[in-house]
């Protein structure tokens, strides 16, 4: 979870070095001089989950500042409340204040680190600590499925306010806010049930938790997550390609990773895509399907064929196996690719 020291093996080394084989500085030497200068002394705190996924590592620094490095493998824009005097230095040591939208920092991230400083240590730190009880939602649909989700008070006085939790379009959550009131260092768990649509989605779903609070003054920001519809036995594995003949190719392998064999009837929905004032659109094929019989541990495979694939490309698809004699129900929506 972290380090003594960090050294450069090679400080004089033309390809890999901080200074030329001539003495002279190389490219790495400034953004080698901004993490020292950033992050010497600081000890490593975690990482938070952002909203579109960018990687990062919060520190604590000797003064008690709380310092994230954030990157990407691609270029995203991150868009979430991280403190009231942030501000951000590149690897070059050049400082920027960031833009807002409201409360909110718009932090612009690239493969490329920068360093987020000034960040409200209570509000990373309470990040950091909300869970989920269960991860997984049971693909049972029209039924309340009980939860809970926990976090620690990183205020060093009481909070109150109210937490909300949104999901996708069609969940039900009951109920849709929840109060809060805690003393300082209290930990909590708050239930609360998940109602789903016949549709809803299978696999990790993401889910944010806006809390609206009051410590030593107002606060609003949001806390994201992943629950996971299903309960982790059934895997489903979609793939598509286009064949030479012309024909689109959707093949379906299907695991059970539970000792029980079970059947499913699969239906698979080519949904085309709508008109517009550019695009005459994709008319609807009709829904094709097919059935799975005694499904254990060894992946079942099938495919679905469909003529005059090319036209395909690029619009969405419906899967949906339905257990027979039981309850569940799966659900993938995926893009048609070559």
């Amino acid at each position: 979870q972290g380090a003594d020291a960090i050294f450069t093996t090679h400080p004089y080394d033309d390809q890999r070095g901080l200074m030329s084989d001539s003495g002279t500085p190389g490219d790495l030497l400034l953004p080698w001089r901004t993490t020292a200068s950033l992050l010497g002394g600081a000890k490593f705190v975690g990482s938070i989950q952002l909203p579109h996924g960018s990687k990062n590592r919060l520190f604590q620094r000797p003064n008690a500042e709380m310092l994230m490095v954030v990157w990407s493998d691609h270029r995203t824009r991150e868009i979430i409340y991280l403190g009231d005097k942030v501000s951000i230095v590149d690897v070059w040591g050049r400082t920027r204040i960031p833009r807002r939208s409201g409360s909110r920092q718009m932090v612009d991230v690239d493969r490329l680190p920068v360093f987020v400083r000034g960040l409200n240590p209570h509000v990373a730190r309470l990040r950091m600590s909300v869970k989920f009880d269960e991860l997984h939602i049971p693909s049972v649909f029209g039924k309340p499925h009980s939860n809970q989700i926990q976090f620690h008070n990183e205020f060093p006085q009481g909070v109150g306010g109210t937490l909300s939790i949104k999901a996708p379009d069609g969940w039900q959550i009951s109920p849709d806010r929840i109060d809060l009131k805690m003393a300082a260092d209290d930990h909590i768990r708050k239930q609360f049930e998940v109602s789903l649509p016949f549709d809803a989605n299978s696999g990790l779903v993401p889910i944010r938790i806006d809390f609206d609070v009051v410590a030593d003054k107002s606060y609003k920001f949001s806390v994201y997550r992943e629950l996971d519809v299903g309960d982790g036995q059934l895997e489903i594995d979609i793939h598509t390609r286009l064949e030479k003949d012309g024909d689109l190719i959707v093949e379906q392998r299907m695991t059970n990773r539970s000792d029980r064999l079970v059947d499913f009837k699969c239906l698979l929905y080519a949904l085309g895509s709508p008109a517009t004032s550019e695009s005459p659109g994709v008319p609807q094929r009709r829904r094709q399907r097919t059935q799975v019989f005694r499904l254990g541990n060894t992946p079942d495979v099938k495919s679905y064929r469909y003529p005059n694939g090319a036209e395909l490309l690029g619009t969405q698809m419906w899967l949906r196996a339905e257990e027979i004699d039981g309850s569940r129900v799966l659900n993938y929506r995926f893009d048609v690719e070559r």
